[in-house]
């Protein structure tokens, strides 16, 4: 008679399968859930717009290349501080201009004058152009001054290449020395006025280098 086997089905819950080293491989971290309000959102930066209470941005003089080749400044400590001897009060553009030239008209040279004109500018308006004859071995200086309506105004002495020699907006170009020119030719002063309206008074004098 054969011997009868009991074949013993095990319930437990099942082992998990080792691996080919005989570890077992560890579970996969959970996938963190971002919460409603902790959950952090990519935010394109947007630049904020401007002020509405601000002016526009206007037009200035027509651009034109940086860096003259003829016209360069040289740098005279006196004449940054020549003007201030000369207050202007913004009723009398024409005779406030001719203080700020005369105030420094004995000062690194014997300077006389180029020429006097007055424009009538608004923010809005394309430059004026004052032309005037730059001679090679003489230097140059802008005195401006303007109608207390004017808050931002700028000036450009431009060569007869096209080239920008200086650019400004305060009473003296250049601020602290003159522009002196190695070539003989056809310049301009471009005045602009970036904020308000009125009266621009522009005086340019000349001395030898």
């Amino acid at each position: 008679m054969r011997p009868r086997f009991l074949v013993v089905l095990a319930l437990a819950a099942p082992l998990p399968l080792a691996a080919c080293g005989g570890k077992t491989p560890e579970a996969a971290a959970p996938t963190p859930v971002a919460s409603g309000s902790g959950a952090v959102k990519a935010v394109e930066a947007t630049p904020p717009p401007p002020p509405s209470a601000l002016p526009a941005m206007q037009p200035m003089p027509p651009p034109g290349v940086r860096g003259s080749d003829v016209a360069k400044v040289d740098e005279v400590d006196a004449l940054y501080t020549c003007q201030a001897a000369a207050p202007v009060g913004g009723k009398e553009p024409k005779g406030d201009a001719a203080k700020l030239a005369g105030a420094c008209a004995k000062v690194s040279g014997s300077w006389t004058k180029v020429l006097a004109q007055s424009v009538t500018q608004a923010d809005g308006d394309p430059a004026a152009k004052i032309p005037f004859r730059a001679e090679a071995g003489r230097c140059y200086r802008v005195y401006t001054a303007h109608d207390s309506s004017v808050t931002a105004m700028n000036v450009t002495v431009r060569d007869a290449a096209g080239k920008d020699a200086a650019d400004d907006g305060g009473g003296a170009l250049p601020r602290a020395g003159r522009l002196c020119f190695t070539a003989t030719g056809e310049a301009s002063l471009l005045v602009a006025v970036g904020a308000g309206s009125g009266v621009v008074a522009v005086e340019l004098w000349s001395t030898a280098k």
